[in-house]
């Protein structure tokens, strides 16, 4: 460009334009810091990239979820959780409740005549009747150490009255776990089967 402006200028009669060179000077200088710092720029990012691979971060979220038979081993092993049900007005209908879990992956949640209540025609029954989808969640926390914190969830669907026999065994795995339900003293026992499970863990 300087070159071409000199010779039109010779050209015309006229000299060379020091202000045509002070401006092409400052144009190259600006040009060439610009890309200096766009290929320094771009070595930075590259470095980068090669020390800490996005699969590295995946890998160490897919760590912290439980294996289904894991978070099943869990759920069982539990003794209490909260049921959520759906409430065709308020929504989800969350109570803490006592349960168990049979090998075929069904639950009973125990409508029981030890605790008062004011009826034994429970909310969490006439929203099952409604609609059987359940959750039931459980936990365990660890103030002082976080790596300690798991979860699991199971996604439930209420079977009716169910089977006689799998109700009575049910009820009898309570009397086995629970010293106030020795003799069984339930109302009725809501039956639900396991149709998810899924679990989070802080370590393995």
């Amino acid at each position: 460009m300087l070159s071409h402006k000199r010779e039109r200028n010779a050209r015309d009669g006229h000299a060379p334009s020091t202000d045509v060179l002070v401006v092409d000077l400052r144009r190259s200088s600006r040009s060439t810091t610009y890309h200096h710092r766009r290929r320094s720029l771009l070595h930075v990012a590259a470095e980068h990239h090669d020390a800490e691979p996005h699969v590295h971060h995946s890998h160490q979220f897919l760590a912290m979820r439980l294996a289904r038979d894991e978070a099943r081993a869990r759920l069982a092993a539990h003794d209490h959780g909260i049921l959520c049900t759906v409430h065709a007005e308020r929504g989800v209908d969350a109570v803490p409740v006592a349960y168990v879990v049979d090998d075929d992956d069904y639950v009973a949640v125990p409508i029981d005549l030890v605790k008062p209540k004011a009826s034994l025609r429970l909310q969490r029954e006439r929203n099952l009747e409604a609609d059987p989808r359940a959750m039931l969640m459980i936990e365990h926390w660890d103030p002082d150490d976080w790596s300690q914190l798991w979860w699991v969830r199971a996604e439930l669907r209420w079977q009716g009255d169910g089977d006689a026999r799998r109700m009575a065994d049910l009820a009898a795995r309570f009397a086995g776990r629970y010293p106030q339900y020795l003799d069984q003293p339930f109302a009725r026992v809501l039956m639900l089967r396991i149709v998810g499970v899924t679990g989070w863990a802080g370590a393995k």
